[in-house]
């Protein structure tokens, strides 16, 4: 295991349902020409990581005299002996609040080695790697890039991160063993990856890692674990207690759905899923998840998103474990269409010492009803909930006053407050 460990290097990214492309193969020879003047010790200074092992090429090209090579002469040296030279990933997607180096991101800046990128709560980027590979910074998060490199002259990447804070998800695509690696560090633990879907996540003292597809290496931080961890799996390190080998929860099933959603705040309660304790998802505007306008989280199973615009969303959706793994996920198409709700108010009455006012109602609702001196209700004089559609107050002093109403739902959702209605008492 250590031995595949020390192979990996590379990088990610997360889609609601992946499709993995066939492994990218590249000859595992550059191919160099020799030159009038060339020697094998220039060549090796000119193309290899490690001049000193030029006895390699010598042997590996069968050369009859080690110290002598001819114009025209073709010499094969193993990618895996050339240079690495700078590489850089690029933000492809972003959303919210997102910072490169502390500075505000956008969307095209490059990522090289050393680059840090941070999002905010409610942030979300998405890098792209030299290999085409895409790793997702998730909200509240700090990714490291200490290593993006490859090989001028061919198609061999190397890359490794470190998490610091926060969750990634991401997907590898997939090269021959040792061409394209990528390296996942965090507190507890590091991920070695080829070609996967996966998630990792630095969460309160914790190194967790869940496997959607494929299969990582994952190794403790001192060195005394090493886990292959296939998809469908997990693991937690805490660097305490030994970490193990834990099965994902399954992918969850979305209750029927309306059509659309008319309520401001979206619910939904999700059907009984043994073993979760809690909801983390995302909301989207499509459904490769590139445009992520919102992160979900639930303890329990009643998910409640606020704040989305009408229109048409995705929402992916994982349920979490008592151990605080994130399991498959599973995504569903979801409508918004807010249809007011709000009620009018009408002056009221009075009849001797009686202030009479009603409205019209809906069934199971509840109400909010002020009145104050000032029409900005920055001191209301009368405010109380009823679930009646009519009242019947002491009439207060003469003078001029104002009132308005507002309608809360049988799950405690506020609509808006009715317009202002002035009146006088006589």
């Amino acid at each position: 295991m250590k031995s595949f460990l020390g192979m990996l290097l590379g990088v990610v990214s997360f889609i609601s349902a992946p499709v993995f492309a066939a492994e990218v193969i590249t000859p595992v020879d550059y191919v160099y020409q020799v030159k009038k003047g060339d020697t094998l010790g220039g060549v090796s200074k000119e193309l290899l990581a490690t001049p000193s092992r030029w006895k390699e090429v010598a042997t590996y090209n069968k050369l009859p005299n080690e110290h002598r090579i001819y114009p025209g002469e073709t010499l094969h040296v193993p990618f895996a002996l050339l240079k690495n030279v700078p590489a850089e990933g690029r933000i492809e997607a972003m959303a919210g609040n997102v910072f490169l180096n502390g500075q505000v991101a956008k969307i095209g800046d490059a990522v090289p080695s050393g680059a840090v990128v941070t999002t905010a709560k409610g942030g979300f980027a998405r890098l792209s790697l030299p290999d085409g590979s895409l790793i997702n910074v998730l909200e509240s998060s700090r990714l490291d890039a200490t290593k993006i490199e490859k090989k001028s002259q061919s198609n061999y990447f190397s890359s490794a991160f470190r998490l610091v804070a926060g969750r990634i998800d991401a997907i590898k695509k997939k090269y021959a063993e040792g061409q394209a690696p990528l390296l996942i560090h965090a507190r507890n633990a590091t991920i070695g990856v080829r070609g996967t879907h996966f998630r990792i996540g630095q969460e309160d003292g914790n190194t967790l890692a869940e496997i959607e597809h494929g299969l990582v290496g994952f190794e403790t931080a001192d060195a005394k674990q090493n886990l292959d961890l296939p998809g469908g799996f997990g693991s937690v390190a805490d660097g305490v207690t030994p970490a193990s080998v834990i099965p994902l929860l399954p992918a969850p099933h979305f209750p029927s759905l309306p059509a659309e959603f008319s309520r401001i705040t979206v619910r939904i309660a999700m059907p009984a899923l043994a073993g979760a304790i809690a909801y983390r998802g995302e909301i989207a505007t499509d459904a490769e998840f590139n445009q992520i306008v919102g992160a979900v989280a639930a303890q329990g199973n009643v998910l409640k998103i606020k704040g989305l615009n009408d229109g048409q969303y995705w929402l992916r959706l994982r349920a979490v474990d008592k151990h605080g793994l994130q399991g498959l996920e599973s995504a569903t198409p979801i409508a918004i269409k807010v249809r007011p709700f709000t009620i009018k108010a009408n002056a009221p009455e009075f009849e001797s010492d009686k202030m009479l006012t009603h409205w019209q109602g809906e069934v199971g609702a509840k109400y909010e009803f002020q009145i104050a001196a000032k029409q900005d209700f920055s001191l209301p004089l009368v405010t109380l909930v009823t679930q009646e559609t009519k009242l019947d107050l002491p009439r207060p002093d003469a003078g001029n006053y104002f009132l308005r109403l507002r309608p809360i739902d049988a799950e405690g959702e506020q609509g808006e407050w009715s317009d202002v209605v002035g009146f006088t008492a006589p």
